[in-house]
């Protein structure tokens, strides 16, 4: 069910492609009808707000449940590239408003921590539909990082998460 309600919020994000559009008409409604539940569930609380000035809906995403989509992808893509499995990631989903009691100061530092990752030296890596799905490998000190990009639009990165005397730690 994370699967499906995560490709139900990226399908429905702001900017992605056509591609992305197809596919939330076409599978997300087909969901939505099997399971009206999870229509409630994903859009319980949307209301208008405008962007880049047009009026879009805004509503709470489940943070928990994308982020356990994604790390699976992350373990995934990295065992392609390594054959190393890491089950736990740092996720990083810089799309993601901020909640009505975020301070100046912290969306300041959030926006400074997302800078950081346009200084990485990422390479893209070869996909076979691009318009769907794309992403890129920076090497660094202490490891590696992963950008994921859907429909040309939802941005993710992820990295090792934390290990201390072979325990790992992952942020909620």
């Amino acid at each position: 069910m994370d699967v499906e309600y995560t490709r139900n919020v990226v399908g429905t994000w702001f900017g992605v492609n056509e591609i992305g559009e197809r596919h939330f008409f076409d599978k997300a409604m087909r969901s939505f009808d099997r399971t009206p539940a999870l229509l409630h569930t994903t859009f319980s609380d949307i209301r208008p707000v405008e962007v880049q000035g047009m009026v879009v809906g805004a509503f709470t995403a489940d943070v928990k449940r994308i982020k356990r989509v994604m790390t699976a992808c992350l373990t995934a893509l990295h065992f392609r590239e390594t054959n190393e499995k890491i089950p736990h990631w740092e996720v990083v989903l810089p799309n993601m408003g901020f909640g009505n009691d975020t301070t100046h100061e912290e969306a300041g530092a959030w926006r400074q921590f997302l800078s950081l990752f346009s200084q990485m030296p990422f390479q893209v890596r070869a996909t076979s539909s691009p318009e769907v799905f794309e992403y890129a490998v920076a090497d660094i000190v202490g490891g590696r990082v992963y950008s994921m990009r859907f429909y040309k639009s939802f941005l993710v990165f992820g990295f090792r998460g934390a290990e201390v005397d072979g325990v790992s730690f992952q942020s909620e």
